[in-house]
C-alpha cells in the first residue's frame, strides 16, 4: 500500500466536503435561498482557504528576503482574476462576490 501525501490528503478532504455540500443542496430539504446561501458560504470559504494558503511562503519570504519561491505569473494570474471578480461583484452588487474577492 503506497502511502499518500499531505497534499493528497487535504485534496480528498476537500472533494468530499464538496461531495456532501452538493448532495445536501441537491437532494436535502433546502428551498431556493438556503441552497444559494449553503452554496456562497461553502464557495467563500473555499476562497478564503485558497487566498490564505500562499501566506506560509510570505513569511518565508520576508524572513529570508529572497522571493525566489514565489511564482511571478501564478500570482499575477491570481490578483487579475481577483480584481476582475471583484469589479463584476461590485458591479452587481454582490457581497458573495466582491468581500472575499477584494479581501484576497
Amino acid at each position: 500500500m503506497t502511502s499518500t501525501t499531505p497534499q493528497e490528503r487535504t485534496l480528498l478532504r476537500v472533494c468530499v466536503l464538496w461531495t456532501a455540500v452538493l448532495s445536501l443542496v441537491a437532494l436535502g430539504p433546502l428551498d431556493r435561498d438556503a441552497q444559494k446561501f449553503t452554496l456562497g458560504a461553502v464557495v467563500n470559504l473555499n476562497l478564503t482557504v485558497f487566498y490564505a494558503a500562499p501566506l506560509n511562503t510570505i513569511a518565508l519570504v520576508l524572513r529570508t528576503r529572497d522571493s525566489a519561491s514565489i511564482h511571478g505569473r501564478t500570482t499575477v494570474t491570481i490578483l487579475a482574476n481577483a480584481g476582475f471578480w471583484f469589479a463584476y461583484g461590485l458591479a452587481v452588487n454582490d457581497v458573495w462576490i466582491y468581500m472575499p474577492n477584494g479581501a484576497g
